[in-house]
């Protein structure tokens, strides 16, 4: 009885500390091509008896999702989304750049300003994808009045590389992007980017949940991009 009892306190206790229990975790694209993968490695090393388990959701399925309770965090790029209801953290930013086919005209810029590619055929994501995110893009190629002459939409970055790869058009990625680069893709800075919205990875989690297992992983996350 004694031992049984030793062994729930502990168990208990573990419980309370985060290093026992379920984290159940949604993510997209940015956050695993950025940190995420290195982070999660490195939390069931340091948690090997937290039952990990990752979803990957755009960031509208994850916010339904933390309010259905179907996961506990969300690694998501919120921009345009009302976060009011959740606790959040940010994470990670970086910029754009533009991915370009191989031997394209534009490659022998060393920097590329937005308002030389009026005549470019655009690879882009659909707008239902992020809505804001969409306007905004569109808003920013407003400002040297044109429209992007959008070819082809993509959802995944590594679908967009491979259609820049394939000549169709050019693309705006994040920087992160360039790590997954197909062969006869190249990349080069944008010089108007902070008319474009920095690339902003958020945690976000529900503000009356037990929190411990989320601190313990979000602590993981911040010593990895602290060493980055």
């Amino acid at each position: 009885i004694l031992k049984r009892s030793e062994a729930l306190r502990q168990s208990i206790r573990e419980l309370a500390s985060g290093a026992r229990g379920v984290l159940s975790l949604g993510f997209n694209e940015p956050a695993i091509n950025t940190f995420l993968s290195a982070a999660v490695r490195e939390f069931s090393d340091c948690y090997p008896d937290v039952k990990l388990s990752l979803l990957e959701l755009e960031t509208a399925e994850q916010l339904e999702a933390l309010s259905m309770r179907r996961v506990h965090l969300g690694i998501m790029r919120p921009f345009g989304y009302d976060l009011s209801a959740f606790q959040r953290r940010r994470l990670w930013a970086e910029n754009y750049i533009l991915a370009l086919p191989e031997q394209h005209p534009l490659c022998g810029h060393d920097t590329i300003s937005l308002e030389i590619l009026e005549n470019e055929r655009f690879i882009i994501f659909p707008r239902h994808v992020n809505p804001a995110l969409y306007t905004r893009i569109h808003e920013t190629f407003a400002a040297f009045y044109f429209k992007p002459k959008i070819v082809q939409n993509a959802v995944s970055k590594q679908t967009t590389l491979a259609l820049v790869e394939a000549g169709l058009g050019i693309a705006l990625v994040p920087q992160s992007s360039s790590r997954l680069a197909p062969p006869k893709v190249e990349f080069r800075p944008i010089e108007d980017n902070h008319l474009l919205p920095e690339v902003e990875i958020f945690a976000v989690w529900q503000s009356d949940i037990p929190q411990q297992i989320i601190l313990n992983f979000l602590g993981i996350c911040d010593n990895f991009l602290t060493r980055k």
